[in-house]
């Protein structure tokens, strides 16, 4: 089987896991406004939503209400949509049993892509096939990201995106072809259409590309260039859909919320999300703790994972640590960090590759240990 085959196959069995123990719950909290703006534009050909949410979000334009996340946050929805909305079309007594199944597609397909994409990604970087399978399958049971591939929150999608990014960065620096320049510029304008803060880890990941070709220039101009034009699409699209709701294309809806919530402590939404005793990464994806001691052989066998992670991981995380709410409650483990989990599983890798007798044990437990915690996460919510 080649590997191209193989990882549709890691996909094909992870959705369908996913799906099958996704929850049944509509969609609910910040869910609701990117699911209503997806049915919307599916029936209406409209934006605006009935729900007001956060509920004391202004108005926007013609004095009507808007979601407030970005528009891939709906988009992602639209094929649920599209599906419930053909459904209701032949047997609308069969709604309340096909918008469970139409509202959950979007998430468990992107948690899915997500362990196709680290799969991909760790062949990318000379890891044996059986080991890069077993990373995606600890990806896909062991961390929190089958809590959330059963829900409609945005969280899968920052997942799936900053991972494709992620790997687009890593190929990039290592080769620059123009395909990979082209992916690089769709994954970067789907991370930023998924939440605006990720505007710095595109930043950092052009930084480190032109640190990589500044004595290659002809290389760097072509790189950037088949970027743009690749990326261009996904920012209009959002400076469009800023410009739709709010009257410009600089206005994204936050802006009443930014003082009351941002600002915080660094340390403390650092050491909340790192090290808590309640709310820490490796609590709720105990594989990482593996993949945090694996990281100086990775670095030193791949110098530019360290590099790539130190400019896009970093920077994103520091400003979720200054927001206030750092924790993301109501929510299993740190919310506003699962998007990371994916990329700094990497290095587990090489702990898996380098394991004896005594790590293999260690393996195998911190792997029940992770699948028992997200079993107790995805025992809510049904």
């Amino acid at each position: 089987m080649t590997d191209r085959r193989f990882a549709l196959a890691i996909f094909l069995a992870v959705f369908s896991f996913y799906l099958l123990t996704s929850s049944r719950e509509p969609a609910w909290g910040d869910a609701r406004g990117m699911w209503e703006v997806a049915t919307r534009i599916a029936n209406d050909g409209e934006i605006s939503i009935q729900t007001r949410w956060p509920e004391d979000i202004p108005p926007g334009q013609g004095g009507k209400y808007y979601g407030i996340t970005p528009i891939g946050t709906s988009l992602v929805h639209l094929p649920g949509a599209l599906l419930l909305g053909a459904s209701h079309a032949i047997e609308p007594r069969n709604d309340g049993l096909v918008r469970p199944l139409a509202v959950h597609v979007a998430p468990a397909a992107l948690g899915a892509l997500a362990c196709l994409l680290l799969f991909l990604t760790l062949l990318d970087l000379g890891i044996r096939r059986r080991t890069a399978s077993l990373c995606a399958a600890i990806l896909a049971v062991s961390t929190t990201t089958w809590v959330y591939a059963r829900m409609p929150y945005s969280e899968i999608m920052q997942v799936a995106c900053f991972l494709g990014l992620f790997r687009s960065v890593l190929r990039v620096t290592a080769e620059p072809t123009r395909r990979d320049a082209i992916w690089l510029g769709i994954w970067a304008g789907c991370l930023f259409n998924s939440k605006y803060v990720f505007a710095s880890a595109v930043i950092g990941a052009g930084i480190l590309i032109a640190w990589t070709y500044r004595k290659r220039l002809p290389d760097l101009k072509r790189v950037l260039a088949w970027a743009a034009i690749a990326g261009t699409p996904f920012l209009i699209l959002a400076l469009a859909y800023n410009y739709a709701r709010w009257g410009s294309i600089t206005a994204t809806g936050y802006e009443p919320y930014l003082d009351m919530y941002f600002g915080g402590s660094a340390f403390d939404g650092a050491w909340g999300m790192l090290a808590s005793p309640n709310k820490s990464v490796f609590l709720y994806s105990p594989p990482l703790v593996l993949a945090v001691l694996a990281m100086p052989a990775a670095f030193r066998a791949v110098p530019r994972l360290g590099y790539a992670m130190l400019v896009m991981v970093v920077p994103v995380f520091l400003v979720y640590a200054t927001y206030r709410s750092w924790s993301g409650d109501y929510a299993w483990g740190p919310r506003f960090f699962v998007w990371a989990v994916p990329v700094l599983l990497i290095p587990i890798a090489w702990f898996i590759d380098h394991a004896g007798r005594i790590r293999r044990i260690v393996i195998a437990f911190v792997i029940v240990l992770g699948i028992g915690v997200q079993v107790l996460g995805a025992a809510l919510y049904w």
